[in-house]
């Protein structure tokens, strides 16, 4: 996933494998009503509905689809809360 990711993501990254966290998925792509990609989330955890967004817009769509959006900054401001919303 380091290979993949972008690399301000990498710290955060590292945090969520030494806690145990399953691996996202980088770079998923987000469907709309018709199939259609209509955004692309930097690092997701379909099963949770969980994703890391670097852009707001990103965000945005991906709330109005019912996953929970965080930032890094957030994520890692928050980190046991992250941690329990991955499963």
């Amino acid at each position: 996933i380091f290979k993949f990711s972008d690399t301000a993501l990498h710290g955060f990254l590292g945090k969520c494998e030494r806690a145990g966290i399953s691996r996202p998925i980088v770079a998923y792509e987000l469907l709309g009503e018709f199939d259609q990609v209509i955004t692309k989330l930097e690092l997701a955890w379909p099963k949770s509905k969980q994703c890391i967004v670097i852009r707001k817009d990103d965000a945005k769509v991906a709330k109005k689809q019912k996953w929970t959006a965080w930032s890094v900054i957030d994520a890692l401001e928050n980190f046991s809360s992250f941690e329990r919303q991955i499963y």
